[in-house]
């Protein structure tokens, strides 16, 4: 008797769990607010690595609609003034990244401002000395599945593939990480 009552239980907690996940009836699908968004004329890499990783920073900005800001669709795919921005963000942080020949502040210093928070946490101590020397050596690549708010570069360099993977929390990109040559995402 006890188990069929913890089963009955368990059954109504995750009802109730999945109902107070389910959107409001009232809110309209973002498909219904924004204008769809056709693929980009933009070279893509195909995907090869695991699902995007969620990001935990504010949306992505807001747009409107007639007089009224709506939340754009996160999965949206990037339009092609992003892209560029976001490609910009990609080598401009690479670049900074490879500068071996600084000290670790000046290393730092240089690429603090391009970084995510929690990753300008990580990368405060890291010594520049331990990454190989590079020089870029193609235009940032978006990888396939990039979205507004979320996005990934393959950037070729003289020691091999760099994956830069940036999030938009607000109006600017922010690097999360670089993946080196041979690393795993």
């Amino acid at each position: 008797m006890r188990n069929n009552s913890l089963a009955v239980a368990t059954v109504v907690a995750i009802s109730v769990a999945l109902t107070a996940c389910t959107a409001n009836p009232t809110t309209p699908a973002p498909s219904e607010v924004l204008p769809s968004v056709s693929p980009t004329p933009h070279q893509t890499a195909r995907e090869t690595s695991a699902p995007p990783i969620a990001s935990v920073e504010p949306s992505a900005p807001r747009e409107t609609a007639g007089e009224h800001e709506v939340e754009p669709d996160p999965a949206a795919p990037l339009k092609d003034d992003a892209i560029d921005v976001a490609a910009l963000a990609a080598s401009t942080f690479l670049r900074a990244y490879g500068r071996a020949d600084l000290s670790a502040k000046d290393w730092f210093a240089g690429i603090q401002g391009l970084l995510t928070p929690s990753s300008a946490e990580a990368y405060a101590y890291s010594d520049p000395a331990t990454i190989p020397p590079f020089e870029i050596s193609g235009d940032p690549l978006l990888v396939e599945g990039s979205t507004i708010q979320h996005a990934r570069f393959d950037v070729a360099t003289s020691t091999g593939t760099y994956r830069v993977i940036l999030f938009r929390p607000a109006e600017k990109w922010l690097v999360d990480r670089a993946v080196p040559p041979g690393g795993v995402e």
